[in-house]
């Protein structure tokens, strides 16, 4: 499955601004839309762009850390449903409402108002779920190889 792979790399070198776009339309394209994790995690990406390394590595810690503050405040202190229907919650947002609960946050609460260690507690867990639901879901199957 697709939510199995480990590195999601990028070859080339350099890309045209042309292949840019065509790359964010392919990304937006695919997959349901029955959340909004496609804009969350590019949103995430976005922030992160002068966070690479020097080899132009970008970590999931690094990614997940804007997503899961995302998806925070907006599922917990916001009050947004993630699903286009009221009675269901999808698996992020399941997992932060169980977060939250568990750890007795008031909705009011903003992530950058948790502590610390609760925020990458809720990173850690945000990664696992995300892993699976949400980036495996944009790896498509093209040439007989998957690409990102």
């Amino acid at each position: 499955m697709s939510f199995n792979l480990k590195v999601g790399e990028i070859k080339k070198t350099y890309l045209t601004e042309q292949e840019i776009w065509k790359i964010i339309n392919q990304f937006f394209a695919n997959g349901h839309f029955t959340t909004t994790y496609k804009y969350g995690l590019m949103k995430a990406l976005i922030e992160n762009l002068y966070n690479v390394d020097n080899r132009l590595v970008l970590t999931f810690d690094q990614v997940y850390f804007s997503f899961a503050k995302i998806y925070w405040n907006l599922v917990i202190h916001h009050d947004l449903n993630q699903l286009n229907t009221s009675n269901r919650q999808a698996g992020i947002q399941k997992e932060l409402k169980e977060f939250q609960l568990m750890h007795g946050v008031p909705n009011k609460v903003v992530f950058d108002r948790l502590p610390s260690n609760l925020q990458l507690q809720l990173v850690e867990r945000t990664k696992k779920v995300g892993a699976r639901y949400v980036v495996g879901a944009f790896v498509i199957w093209r040439y007989g190889r998957f690409c990102l």
